[in-house]
């Protein structure tokens, strides 16, 4: 009974402002039945004489005709009264609601946006985009007159991107786009039949997000923060206010994070068949594992998905009830988990929990609260498989706890990993030992590019294995078996079935396919590069991400926007970009590139050189203007040029060290990488490859100037051994800008007579005379022409050169 209690308060917390989407949607309230017009003196509160905040009365019309199917135990009338009456509350449970709505808000909304900006203004205003408003002190956004805002469209990621809108023009009245939307959800929700409580709330979640996502929870404040995070983020704290109520410090929040990922994922070997299948199989895999452990931990504590905050890249935020029970449950996981890790993976895959408590000020500046857990964080990772190996603040050896490796009288040590013993499995049509684990990476693989949907089960049900019960890959909802407790789409919010427990998610897993429907291999990747059959991989992330969510809401200690609603509108909008339009952005335009994974705030990817290269500019640009110019928000980037056979963990390494390399460079110059040490604050904001670390507004110029290059190549204009001599004479310089050693400086007069015997005489093509005049201008020693030469000579050499190569 004690569930069924939480539950009804959490979906009246979860509906407590749907009449706001249903007046917004109506004329007038000729739409309301006589019954909720009556109500008037009862939900609704009086301000300056009159009755405001009317939108609850199209709660109790939107509950009165459109809550049905309720799962057994949960009453209507509960829900219904817990919903309107949060702004007029008598009952705890009424109470409780008043208490979320307001926490949520980070603020006390008391003025009626009914009239606030005059009769129907609230039907007038968009949701403002919460990029635009972050603010970092010496990059503050330009003044336009203009504001970026939203349209009112159900959730695509293409369609998320804002548009600018000018507030000196009157707002047009957006009642028809309202109701052309609240048509579609109508349908959308009628759909809804699961039986089980968890799932029933856990469908809606993504119901409410399709619709819900563009659509200003108040007009009467600052607009940015969307319907659906005011209602999931008023749940989340409603479920937990249920068991603490009367406690000084509520609320616990929880974050979970996966270490040894890289280790897992890269070190599998690529001459055990199927590369490209088992990667994206296992960087999966590991996605999962993190879902896994969040559905374990809500479901335990009768907790929605709602209470989780914020999820991507391994790392997990839950919102809990300060209790005993939250207390166990965790560390219950935690052991669990390391059980499985020990022995499954011999302890490479570690999981870290930790946790902070708070009161409700706590929610008003959710940034502290997160630098708060995060901090704990730090130190639990200092703690690795602690639950397994530590007993009365004593420690177990390690090799104590692993058990002996068994190697299989029909097989030998796994020929993916090396890891585990093996029997013997026909791969590529040859037999070698593989381990279970890597077996099921093969079988995984072999489906997930054709697959949607991941039904996810208690026990054995599902064909692949997770630490708490397994999972299954479908193409299509009906291709499900068993009884699975929930179904996630991989591709936002899909129409299903009303009893299956679906929830919806974007995950960046597009991959390209050959004619068969498999996945290309590194090797077909390779062959699709223009000039040299090399492979690239690109990898970048956001800048100073943890500054912008500790400050970036932050005005001054007056009018802080630092919210949970707002900081969970900020995180849910980063990852949408990264795991759903990153999918997008590949299927339209990168269709050869290769996800390893992309989600939260980075991506890593590779694919043929000279399109990954594309791509690395195309993303700065589309989150640019995803953010809305706003220079607050800036992206580096690291490029690495490998061949189709260099061990995936060697070029993430590689890949890695470039990217640091962008974040890590002082000045605003082009500038040759590995450089020379001079201080300075890193402005980050840059791409690194080709041995050059670049600054991204001068990345176009000199990305267009190398693909002239290549076309004079291309076209006799000028010879290989010009453009390499060029090289050369880079790298003096290069060599002369990191050590000052003067010896290099020859490179001067090299160059001139180079200039002088193999470029000027005889009569010349126009082509010809420009690339003359653009090398004479590398004479002056003080050239920032010089600075760009290695770049652009090792993007115009691999564009016409015909063979496989190893460039960092």
């Amino acid at each position: 009974m004690e569930s069924f209690i939480r539950y009804e308060v959490i979906l009246a917390a979860l509906l407590h402002d749907i009449g706001k989407f249903f007046q917004r949607a109506s004329h007038s309230e000729g739409v309301l039945s006589e019954i909720s017009r009556r109500m008037e003196n009862t939900i609704c509160p009086v301000s300056q004489g009159r009755y405001s905040h009317r939108h609850v009365l199209f709660t109790n019309e939107f509950c009165d005709q459109y809550l049905f199917s309720l799962p057994t135990g949960l009453n209507k009338s509960s829900i219904t009264n817990c919903a309107i009456f949060h702004h007029r509350p008598e009952s705890p449970e009424q109470k409780i609601i008043r208490k979320a709505d307001v926490l949520s808000s980070g603020m006390e909304r008391e003025d009626d946006e009914d009239y606030s900006g005059g009769p129907s203004s609230f039907r007038k205003v968009r949701l403002r985009s919460i990029m635009g408003e972050i603010k970092i002190q010496g990059r503050e956004m330009p003044e336009s007159g203009l504001t970026w805002v939203h349209k009112l469209e159900d959730l695509h990621p293409e369609k998320a991107f804002p548009i600018t809108e000018d507030p000196k023009i009157p707002h047009e009245d957006l009642t028809e786009e309202y109701q052309e939307l609240w048509k579609q959800f109508l349908i959308t929700w009628g759909s809804n039949r699961v039986a089980d409580p968890w799932g029933f709330i856990n469908r809606i979640l993504g119901i409410l997000e399709h619709f819900t996502w563009c659509i200003p929870s108040a007009t009467n404040v600052f607009p940015d923060i969307s319907l659906y995070d005011h209602l999931k983020t008023t749940a989340a704290i409603a479920g937990c206010l249920v068991e603490t109520l009367d406690s000084t410090e509520p609320f616990l929040l929880a974050v979970t994070d996966f270490g040894g990922i890289q280790n897992y994922i890269y070190s599998i070997r690529s001459g055990a068949g199927g590369l490209a299948r088992r990667l994206r199989a296992r960087s999966f895999f590991v996605s999962l594992l993190g879902d896994s452990v969040v559905y374990s931990i809500l479901k335990r504590l009768a907790l929605p998905l709602s209470n989780c905050l914020m999820a991507s890249g391994g790392k997990s935020y839950l919102l809990l009830p300060n209790t005993e029970k939250s207390h166990a449950v965790l560390g219950q996981v935690r052991r669990e988990i390391d059980e499985w890790s020990i022995k499954e993976t011999r302890g490479e895959i570690r999981i870290n929990i930790a946790t902070a408590t708070f009161s409700d000020a706590g929610l008003r500046d959710f940034s502290s609260s997160l630098e708060k857990v995060n901090l704990a964080l730090r130190d639990e990772k200092e703690r690795p498989l602690a639950s397994c190996l530590q007993s009365r603040k004593k420690w177990t050896d390690f090799r104590e706890v692993l058990a002996i490796l068994e190697i299989p009288d029909n097989g030998g040590l796994c020929d993916s990993c090396q890891r585990n013993g093996g029997i013997m499995r026909s791969v590529r049509e040859r037999m070698i030992p593989v381990c279970d684990r890597c077996h099921e990476d093969q079988e995984a693989g072999r489906f997930l590019p054709q697959s949607e949907f991941v039904a996810f089960y208690e026990g054995a049900d599902g064909r692949f294995h997770l630490p708490f019960g397994s999972y299954e890959l479908m193409e299509s909802l009906d291709k499900f078996h068993g009884d699975p407790y929930l179904i996630l789409s991989m591709e936002g919010y899909k129409d299903a079935p009303a009893g299956l427990p679906l929830v919806s998610s974007f995950r960046a897993r597009y991959v390209p396919q050959n004619s068969y429907g498999d996945i290309k291999t590194f090797e077909e990747l390779a062959e699709e590069a223009k000039g040299r059959k090399s492979l690239a991989f690109l990898k970048s992330d956001v800048d100073n991400l943890g500054f912008i969510f500790g400050f970036g809401l932050k005005r001054n200690g007056e009018g802080d926007r630092t919210s949970i609603s707002r900081l969970t509108t900020l995180s849910r909008f980063l990852d949408l970009f990264f795991s759903g339009y990153f999918s997008y952005l590949l299927e339209k335009e990168f269709p050869e590139i290769y996800t390893i994974y992309s989600g939260g705030d980075d991506l890593l990817c590779l694919g043929p050189w000279d399109q990954a290269i594309a791509l690395g500019l195309k993303i700065r640009e589309q989150f640019s203007q995803y953010s809305c110019r706003n220079p607050a928000w800036t992206i580096s980037s690291g490029i690495c040029l490998v061949g189709s056979r260099t061990p995936i963990l060697s070029a993430v390494s590689a890949t890695d060290n470039l990217l640091d390399a962008s974040k890590e460079v002082p000045g605003e110059e082009i500038v040759p990488w590995p450089w020379k040490f001079r201080p300075g604050s890193a402005r980050k904001d840059r791409i690194t490859v080709f041995g050059t670390s670049i600054p991204w507004e001068k990345y176009p110029e000199i990305l267009k100037q190398a693909v002239w290059v290549a076309n004079l190549l291309r076209s006799g204009a000028i010879n290989t051994s010009k453009v390499i001599r060029l090289l050369k004479y880079a790298e003096m310089y290069r060599s002369f800008q990191r050590t000052g050693d003067t010896r290099n400086f020859r490179y001067v007069p090299l160059l001139s007579y180079d200039l002088r015997r193999n470029w000027e005489p005889g009569e010349k093509k126009p082509e010809e005379r420009e690339a003359l005049e653009w090398a004479q201008l590398l004479l002056t020693p003080e050239s920032p022409e010089m600075a760009k030469v290695r770049f652009i000579c090792e993007y115009a050499l691999n564009s016409v050169r015909g063979r496989e190569g190893n460039n960092g």
